[in-house]
């Protein structure tokens, strides 16, 4: 049985500035900004995030219920209005346009999946410094990028890396079309449907030719050119015959193992069940026998083996998750029948004025 440690070598052969001159011909077209100190340290410091162009725009308006007396609530409130960082927006809207006017952003090594409930159909799509910045600000997972990269590596020490805005030119993802593959010593053991949430029945019939052209791509652009022998790396296979390189991840938690388990990629279980492997072997004797050709493909099978989507908890405002820690199911409820209550109220207003 192996054990996979993070290293501090593997977490920065990850990084997105390590690897993309390498693959640059394989994968989606970007560009990447230093993140300055002020800024990063901004960022970590949380909270809400609006900037002055923002709020200048929301206040320009001709409807009298709906403005705001932003110089009152900025008395009360501080984190309404971020600090200007104008050389950084200027280098943000350069680096969007480079890109073609829409982008998906992430930092170094994590992109603000957690976060979608705040983008326009949870897209994710940025145009501006600010759809950046909320993401940034928002986002725990970048937040783990800034404050503790190296979380987990046994080798951390005083570890340190430049930390980096990547844009990545925008384009619409199907996310039946995504898969996250794995390396052991260099060869290509298992592949998994990237969106656990989902049944794709057509995953079954197609599996064959996903399994041929993720492992010719792996073969032919990625084996002998990353630095690692043991890693994670996503790739989108938008048609047969066409996969395009996504990302690198160190082989190691917190890294999600999507459809298989970490004690299967370390040997501990079969990559197929839970009995031990054959000696030598990443599957068990039964398996094997049954055609245990490698790499390993895992799919969701059918609508009833839907798993828990990963950032789930992510999709309720910080504000619900503190009320059901605090006060639990009956916090919600109270919350839930004060803005019915509210809307009543504003109902009768409008019935009353129309």
């Amino acid at each position: 049985m192996m054990e996979f440690t993070r290293k501090v070598s593997d977490v920065l052969a990850c990084s997105f500035s390590s690897w993309y001159p390498l693959f640059e011909k394989v994968t989606t077209k970007s560009v990447w900004v230093p993140v300055p100190a002020e800024v990063a340290a901004y960022i970590r410091s949380g909270g809400t995030v609006v900037s002055s162009e923002a709020t200048t725009a929301d206040t320009n308006t001709d409807d009298e219920e709906d403005s705001v007396d932003w110089e009152a609530a900025e008395e009360g409130a501080d984190e309404l209005q971020r600090p200007e960082f104008a050389p950084f927006d200027a280098e943000l809207r350069s680096a969007v346009a480079a890109v073609g006017g829409a982008a998906f952003v992430k930092l170094n090594w994590s992109a603000p999946a957690d976060v979608r409930w705040l983008s326009v159909g949870r897209a994710l799509r940025c145009q501006s410094p600010e759809d950046v910045h909320l993401l940034l600000r928002s986002s725990g997972r970048l937040q783990r990028d800034l404050c503790t990269p190296f979380e987990g590596c046994a080798d951390a020490g005083a570890a340190s890396a430049d930390l980096h805005l990547v844009v990545r030119r925008w384009e619409d993802i199907n996310p039946a079309a995504e898969f996250r593959c794995f390396v052991i010593e260099g060869h290509l053991i298992a592949i998994s449907q990237r969106e656990i949430s989902q049944y794709f029945p057509h995953l079954e019939r197609d599996s064959s030719s996903i399994i041929t052209d993720i492992t010719s791509f792996f073969k032919e652009k990625i084996q002998a050119k990353f630095p690692l022998q043991n890693y994670v790396f996503d790739v989108y296979r938008s048609t047969k015959d066409h996969v395009r390189l996504v990302d690198f991840s160190p082989l190691a938690p917190p890294t999600d193992p999507a459809l298989f388990t970490w004690d299967q990629l370390t040997g501990k279980h079969c990559l197929r069940c839970e009995s031990a492997p054959s000696p030598g072997s990443p599957l068990c004797l039964g398996c094997a026998s049954a055609g245990g050709a490698l790499p390993v493909f895992q799919y969701i099978a059918g609508a009833d083996s839907i798993q828990r989507a990963p950032y789930a908890d992510a999709e309720l405002p910080y504000d619900v998750h503190h009320l059901a820690e605090s006060g639990g199911t009956a916090a919600i409820l109270q919350l839930l029948q004060k803005s019915q209550n509210l809307g009543k109220s504003d109902q009768s207003t409008d019935d009353e004025d129309g």
